[in-house]
């Protein structure tokens, strides 16, 4: 995990320091607070010494105020962004929150009257996700602590995912997880003993620092990509089926700007002109695995790459052969011979290539976690 997890409890009054361990999955440093009924941990920063990521914790008219924010702003000038947003609070309450002008997802607790806030921002795609178990109330800026939290037992809704599958180009369809919500952009959840609500929040004016021109990189199809390691990759990212014919070579683009040591890259993105919202969970997803920071331009889509196209969907082909040669295989159970064969007579290739990946997908994601249709 790269980010934070955390649990309020006011059923129990407490947060096993344990259970937040296993939400976070094995890794090498973090930090952590835990008070009475919350607790947040956060992890994947390189050295404990960086700020960028660990929550931070003031005390005020003694009660305690703690906050942690995944965005791709940081406070230079000495402090974190969560100190600044946690001063900020402090003295404006929620409106100073409404007034962030940056992607970023969320979590503060105010201790003085036992709320807790996660919030997403209007622009860009933050991860942040919540589920209510045994009477408390779970969050991450990613889905994979969720997984591991239900451990024995994900409820996937079958007609969701069987629709998502089908579809065109969408970020994650609402109610795919029965026990998993995410928070939405420019929206906040705000739970207390009484329960969890939903609150649209203002819209505040986003100063965004921009390029010197409105194009971006448009990585050429390349009909040597290895798709079944590019389904594998993007499977990782995002933790459930999502997939399209340029992410390969967007792929072998952010892996060679890393090693360079590029940290932030505008990329030219057929998806933003069908779907803005995919896109945008698109370059985060991706970003956050490479590591390097996507600005998403919309850019026409190459119409001469015909050839590249068909030998992806070849390989495709061959892998979704493999999965349904199996009687055991989760797409015997999830669709028909029907819906397989429709996909196949889809004209636009790209949206085959798109529905195939996505039906590959969904058979590794069955056999890599333990998931239950319902």
């Amino acid at each position: 995990m790269f980010g934070f997890c955390g649990c309020l409890n006011f059923e129990r009054g407490a947060v096993e320091f344990s259970v937040l361990k296993r939400m976070c999955g094995l890794h090498s440093v973090g930090c952590a607070f835990i008070n009475k009924e919350y607790g947040v941990l956060c992890d994947g920063v390189a050295d404990l010494s960086e700020s960028v990521l660990q929550p931070v914790t003031v005390r005020y008219n003694n009660s305690l105020f703690t906050a942690a924010v995944i965005s791709d702003r940081h406070i230079h000038a000495g402090g974190s962004l969560a100190q600044a947003v946690l001063e900020g609070y402090i003295e404006e309450g929620e409106e100073y929150v409404r007034r962030l002008d940056f992607p970023y997802a969320l979590a503060l607790y105010d201790g003085r009257c036992g709320e807790l806030l996660l919030a997403k921002g209007h622009a860009g795609d933050k991860p942040l996700f919540y589920t209510v178990k045994d009477g408390a109330v779970y969050f991450a800026s990613s889905l994979r602590p969720l997984l591991r939290l239900y451990g024995g037992c994900v409820r996937i809704n079958k007609r969701i995912l069987k629709k998502h599958l089908e579809g065109g180009y969408t970020h994650l369809p609402e109610g795919l997880f029965c026990d998993i919500s995410s928070v939405r952009a420019g929206h906040s959840l705000l739970c207390s003993r009484l329960g969890q609500s939903d609150v649209p929040t203002l819209r505040g004016m986003y100063a965004f620092d921009s390029f010197p021109d409105s194009r971006g990189d448009v990585p050429s199809l390349s009909a040597r990509a290895d798709m079944r390691r590019a389904l594998t990759d993007a499977l990782f990212a995002f933790d459930y089926p999502q997939f399209d014919c340029y992410m390969p070579s967007l792929m072998e683009y952010l892996s060679a700007a890393k090693s360079r040591g590029v940290s932030r890259v505008r990329v030219g993105d057929p998806t933003a002109v069908l779907c803005s919202e995919y896109a945008a969970e698109r370059a985060d997803r991706l970003g956050t695995l490479w590591d390097v920071e996507i600005t998403s331009l919309p850019a026409p889509s190459d119409t001469s790459a015909k050839k590249s196209l068909k030998s992806m969907e070849k390989e495709l082909d061959g892998i979704l052969c493999e999965y349904l040669s199996s009687n055991e295989c989760i797409l015997r159970r999830l669709t028909d011979t029907e819906s397989i064969e429709a996909i196949g007579e889809e004209k636009s290739i790209p949206l085959r290539i798109r529905k195939k990946g996505m039906l590959c997908q969904t058979a590794m994601w069955f056999e890599s976690f333990n998931l239950v249709l319902v």
